[in-house]
């Protein structure tokens, strides 16, 4: 009945599990069934795949005599054991993924700035089918990478305890800046299709993407820092709270802890021992403590350590079971932490060749047309220049499409990113401050460059 005990105090954080185990108590204490025949009754009635072979497991192991007590021992050294596993699998699988991403991606660029070449020289094919191709692949590759990364590894879907005014606060500018992001892209393609220079369309893909880097570099890294400070400073505290309560109370406990240099966490803990002392219910003051430490895993893992010793369950052992969780959840994150950066370091540089070159060989496609279009016009018998083997009458406009595609690869490049990372939607905003300001740098020096190309070669000058 311990069990069942902490299970109902945990009920908020374990969401179907807690709702089974719940009914299983009712079955028990109300409906006077024997523990086995409960848990076969919610057998029939569990839809979840992983619950239900839990309960038929722990069903089957209890009917050949094995206390729960061994059952659990056993099931958590399988599922260490398999996290780990999962951990180092999906490693390997996640940079195999990223490298086949950027080799995909530079073949794209390669195909791209090919078909552009000769698009441009001999007119050999539709437009919209060129470029509704080349969109759906980069989205394709970009989702489905996407997909098998966010399966790869366990993923901690919120790294911050939302709680506390400082989190909500730089969720507030995070998301702000998302939204004004996006829009200024979706505006930024608008402009360009419209006909607006394209100087400014690239001084503003850099503005607004160096002012997001420093948004989050200044207001959204300290917290983050903060909290991953605080997660690296757990295992200690609940060692250390573990011992402490093996001498004395909870009361002491937190006293003798709160005594101790515990980093961002030595003033919550001071305030949690003043709330205890002021006579606030251990409840009430163990939830203060976890919005003011901001850390989501801090929160989880204290609140079930809190309930343990509350129901009277070993407290060491238990100890024991929460620093192998947190150790697993942190292997995850900086691994992930860690692929997330090389992935960075890989489709930033692809992002900027693929702007630069793209403008480049767009503008030199100007001149080669200006140069067909003069030559037609200077000769008396309307010959066609060598390099062109298609009509140069109609003048084709190709920067708007490359801030198109762009804009499109900023998007899916963020969104892998964001997947790769994981915990929640910062690293999309981080990934898109960074991608925009590629965009704009690596498009303005290319566009720049160009007309200077164009300016030197051109013999009736650059012609704008």
């Amino acid at each position: 009945m311990e069990y069942l005990a902490t299970i109902e105090l945990a009920e908020e954080y374990l969401g179907e599990v807690g709702e089974v185990f719940n009914k299983v108590k009712v079955l028990v204490v109300k409906a006077q069934y024997d523990f086995q025949r409960a848990l076969l009754y919610l057998t029939k009635r569990v839809y979840s795949r992983n619950i239900k072979s839990f309960i038929e497991r722990l069903s089957n192991a209890l009917s050949v005599g094995t206390s729960l007590k061994d059952f659990l021992r056993i099931e958590f050294i399988s599922y260490v054991t398999e996290q780990k596993k999962m951990v180092e699998r999906g490693t390997e699988k996640i940079k195999l993924i990223i490298d086949m991403y950027a080799a995909l991606t530079s073949a794209s660029i390669l195909l791209f700035t090919t078909l552009l070449m000769v698009q441009g020289v001999f007119g050999f094919a539709d437009l919209n089918a060129i470029f509704s191709v080349l969109l759906c692949l980069i989205l394709a590759m970009a989702l489905t990478s996407s997909y098998i990364v966010g399966r790869a590894i366990p993923m901690e879907t919120r790294l911050l305890n939302k709680g506390k005014n400082t989190v909500a606060k730089i969720l507030s500018i995070t998301f702000t800046y998302l939204i004004i992001s996006i829009s200024s892209i979706a505006a930024l393609v608008v402009l360009s299709f419209a006909g607006f220079p394209p100087l400014p369309i690239f001084i503003t893909f850099m503005f607004i993407g160096l002012f997001g880097y420093f948004a989050y570099k200044f207001k959204v890294r300290p917290v983050l820092s903060r909290i991953m400070e605080i997660n690296s400073t757990l295992p200690s505290i609940l060692r250390t709270l573990g011992d402490l309560l093996s001498a004395g109370g909870l009361l002491g406990a937190v006293n003798s802890l709160a005594e101790g240099n515990w980093g961002g966490l030595t003033v919550p803990l001071k305030r949690l021992k003043a709330r205890l002392a002021a006579g606030i219910s251990t409840r009430s003051a163990f939830k203060m403590f976890f919005e003011e430490s901001e850390s989501e895993m801090l929160k989880i893992h204290m609140w079930f350590f809190w309930i343990i010793q509350t129901v009277g369950l070993n407290v060491q052992r238990a100890t024991e079971v929460l620093l192998e969780s947190i150790a697993i959840k942190q292997d995850a994150i900086k691994k992930r932490a860690t692929l997330a950066g090389y992935a960075t370091g890989l489709i930033l540089p692809l992002h900027a060749a693929f702007v630069g070159v793209s403008v480049i060989v767009s503008e030199l496609l100007k001149l080669f047309e200006r140069v067909a279009r003069i030559s037609i016009e200077t000769s008396q018998y309307g010959i066609q220049a060598p390099f062109f083997a298609y009509s140069t009458s109609a003048h084709i406009d190709w920067l708007p499409l490359i801030i198109l595609i762009s804009s499109v690869m900023i998007l899916a490049n963020a969104y892998l990113l964001l997947k790769i990372e994981g915990g929640w939607f910062g690293p999309f905003a981080e990934a898109i401050s960074k991608l925009m300001f590629v965009t704009g740098a690596a498009g303005l020096l290319s566009y720049v460059a160009s007309q200077n190309i164009v300016f030197m070669i051109n013999p009736v000058g650059s012609g704008g």
